[in-house]
């Protein structure tokens, strides 16, 4: 049994026996019932939460660290980037996240053909790569 499963279940254990003691002395102390129409429900849905917490405990009580992929990642990551009409500084920062990606194949930016040349010299200069639309035609047959 690993570290981390002991310390989930110490928790667990804690957390339902805390969560029982609360619940109980609500119902036996602290109710108003000169106000029933608050506290009532109140309690209730305290008493919820509890069975809730329980039930989570439950699950995470037979929780299994499992063995990490043996195989690499196949296939590619593709990043679309926005750039019209959106700050630069917004545009930079988000390139430059996206060619930190730890992926096996670089990732490759795309901008849109109508957008102004700009973004993607700087996205060209952040080194991600950033083919652009051709400009033409849309689908419904008006020009870009």
């Amino acid at each position: 049994m690993s570290r981390l499963l002991i310390v989930i279940r110490v928790v667990a254990v804690l957390a339902v026996l805390l969560g029982i003691n609360y619940v109980v002395w609500r119902w036996l102390e602290s109710v108003n019932w000169e106000a029933w129409w608050i506290a009532v429900p109140l309690i209730v849905a305290e008493t919820y939460s509890l069975i809730d917490t329980f039930l989570f405990a439950a699950t995470m009580w037979k929780s299994q660290e499992r063995p990490r992929p043996t195989s690499p990642p196949q296939g590619t990551v593709d990043v679309l980037i926005t750039t019209y009409n959106e700050p630069i500084g917004m545009v930079m920062q988000t390139a430059l996240a996206a060619k930190g990606i730890a992926y096996p194949t670089p990732p490759t930016s795309s901008t849109t053909g109508t957008a102004p040349r700009w973004p993607r010299r700087r996205v060209r200069r952040a080194s991600a790569t950033s083919p652009a639309r051709r400009t033409g035609r849309t689908s419904r047959g008006t020009p870009r």
